[in-house]
This record gives C-alpha cells, sequence and structure tokens, in this order.
C-alpha cells in the first residue's frame, strides 16, 4: 500500500482498500477500522468501531487495549468531524500519534469539509508533515509561502495544497461536483413574506443563540406551500428517476404527498440518504446543520445526473444556501488540482 489515503466516491473501490490494507497485514499486527455510524460497516479481521462510540469509556478502553506503534489503524469518512474543539477530534488525535505513519489510513469521498482550513483536521491524523504545519492555527492563517521557482502564494492556494496532499493520496475523479447543476430560484407570496417577517421579529426578541434562530427561520421558510409546490413541478417535469432532499423527514412526507404515486420519484431527508444511481437530484432546501449529508448525496451522483438547489427568496435561504455553496466550490476546486497532480 503505497499512499496513506483514499478520496473516492466508488464504494466498491473503497471496501476493496479497505480489505487489501487488513489482508496485507503482518499477522500480528491489529486492526482498528472507525466509521460513521450511518455506514453499518464491518470487516473481518478488524476491529470496528464507530466515531461516535468511540469516545465512550468501554470503546475508548478496549481501544486503546488494542493500540500501540504498529497496529494498523484505518478511518473511514473522518472529514465531516473537522472542529479540533471537539472532543472527537481530541480522541481521534490521541489515537492517531500512537500509531506509525506507515500504518495510518483514511478513505473519505473528499479531502475536507466545511472549509479549506479544515483540510489540516484530515490530514494531520497521517502526519503534520503532509502540509507542513505544527498545528491547525497556523494552518489557518494562510500565511504566504514560496514555491521553488520563487513564486510567493498565498498557504491555502489550492495548486500548492494539491501538490503537498498528494504525495499521500490517492483520487479517482477528476471533479467532486457533476456539471450539470442549476439553481432554481422560488418567489414567496405576500403572505408567507408577512409570516417569515414576524416569526423574525419575534425570535430575534426572546433568543439569545443564533443557531437557535436560524434553525427556526429555516424550519418556517421551508414549510411554505409556494416553495413545496415548486419542489413537486419541477420533480413532475423531470425525466428519469429523481430524489429530492430535505432536512426534515416529515417535510419530505409533505411534498411526497403532493407528488402522489409515483415509483420514480424518492423524496428523502438528508440523513436518511438514499442507495443507487438516480438521474436527477433535488436539493429543496439547503442543510441547515451537518452539511456532509449534502456531500453523501452528492457523492451518489454519476456524470449524466442533473442537480437542481432550490433557493428562496427569505434571508435565511440566502445564509444557508451561501454556506454550501462556498463548502462545495471550494472542495471542487481542490479535488480539481489533485487530479491533475
Amino acid at each position: 500500500m503505497d499512499k496513506n489515503v483514499l478520496i473516492s466516491k466508488d464504494e466498491r473501490r473503497k471496501e476493496k482498500f479497505i480489505e487489501k490494507i487488513i489482508e496485507n497485514k503482518i499477522i500480528e499486527n491489529d486492526v482498528i477500522y472507525i466509521y460513521p455510524k450511518n455506514r453499518k460497516k464491518s470487516f473481518k479481521g478488524a476491529y470496528c468501531v464507530t466515531f461516535e462510540d468511540i469516545t465512550k469509556d468501554d470503546e475508548w478502553l478496549t481501544v486503546n487495549s488494542i493500540l500501540n506503534e504498529d497496529t494498523i489503524l484505518i478511518m473511514e469518512n473522518p472529514s465531516r468531524y473537522p472542529l479540533i474543539t471537539s472532543s472527537k477530534y481530541k480522541y481521534l488525535y490521541r489515537l492517531a500519534m500512537k500509531v506509525k505513519m506507515e500504518n495510518k489510513y483514511i478513505i473519505d469521498i473528499v479531502p475536507f469539509t466545511l472549509d479549506i482550513s479544515y483540510l489540516y483536521t484530515t490530514y494531520v491524523y497521517i502526519s503534520r508533515a503532509v502540509l507542513g504545519h505544527a498545528h491547525f492555527y497556523a494552518f489557518k492563517e494562510n500565511y504566504q509561502e514560496q514555491l521553488e521557482d520563487g513564486t510567493i502564494v498565498d498557504g491555502h492556494d489550492h495548486q500548492l495544497l494539491a501538490e503537498k496532499i498528494m504525495k499521500v493520496t490517492d483520487i479517482d475523479y477528476s471533479q467532486f461536483l457533476v456539471e450539470d447543476r442549476k439553481v432554481i430560484k422560488i418567489t414567496s407570496t405576500p403572505e408567507e413574506l408577512k409570516r417569515y417577517q414576524v416569526k423574525k421579529d419575534e425570535l430575534f426578541a426572546k433568543e439569545k443563540n443564533i443557531t437557535r434562530i436560524i434553525t427556526r427561520l429555516a424550519d418556517t421558510a421551508h414549510a411554505f406551500s409556494s416553495r413545496r409546490e415548486k419542489v413537486a413541478e419541477l420533480a413532475l417535469y423531470l425525466e428519469g428517476t429523481t430524489v429530492i432532499y430535505f432536512n426534515l423527514s416529515s417535510y419530505a412526507v409533505a411534498v411526497k404527498k403532493i407528488i402522489g404515486r409515483n415509483k420514480n420519484i424518492v423524496c428523502t431527508s438528508y440523513q436518511k440518504g438514499h442507495i443507487g444511481d438516480v438521474d436527477n437530484i433535488i436539493y429543496a432546501e439547503s442543510p441547515i446543520v451537518k452539511s456532509y449529508f449534502l456531500l453523501d448525496a452528492e457523492s451518489k451522483a454519476i456524470k449524466d445526473t442533473k442537480v437542481f438547489h432550490i433557493l428562496g427568496d427569505m434571508g435565511v435561504d440566502t445564509h444557508l444556501y451561501s454556506k454550501i455553496e462556498s463548502e462545495l466550490s471550494q472542495i471542487n476546486s481542490l479535488t480539481k488540482e489533485m487530479s491533475y497532480v
């Protein structure tokens, strides 16, 4: 195994990558495989534990009783837990630092989530030497660096970062996003705009937590009839199989009722997801939290899949869309550069 990191959307290739690591291990070596709870995977010959359970005392003690520098440590999709202030990151980092670099492997659909600064979180598990920074805050500051030819570039320059991480990474796609993408703008009714403003004034008058304000405003805006009817109309117009994603399962059910019986249209939540190839993907709402579930959905798109992102005319819609658009564009730009190296 020459590279420590595999970035891939291909489920079977990722499974074979993990199986080969386990198959090629020295007989005395133990294997620890850490994965997200919604993946529901296990591999013969490895101790399997979820990211969600690794911080629990019993699992932590068990993993540490197995772990030594010769242990094979495999993490799948660690990019979805990027915050270095989280207990999950601290536990994972402590584990990774006990294992030799050549025994650490990461499998993921993307090299980072949220923002390019969190590329550090993914690659520090392999080694600080990959990005060449002693700690997260040094990397986050985006200090300029000088290339071998004397050119000065920002530390977050995507070509520079691609050249660094591809020394330990394989990637099997040319860019993360499919090409055929459209933003569908929704115009709310005067009554809906009035109800939104009343809710906004009410929340800002009594709430101090901005995250709760955004969540409740989004829940309000995403429930308006004009939006649901437009989503249903678009889904019924499209040819082939269509999956529509929502933040809440109850909102998916409501739109499915408008659509009626149609075996070619699936309404689901980001968290529940969908298995199988589709012709069309509709993001009925931008994700409110855990945007990595949208990345999971995007990773299921095939080359000819058409993607539609619904954008309402409420302030909360603009805010949430700008966040996910920034994340997606950064991921797409870096993965393009990675494919060139």
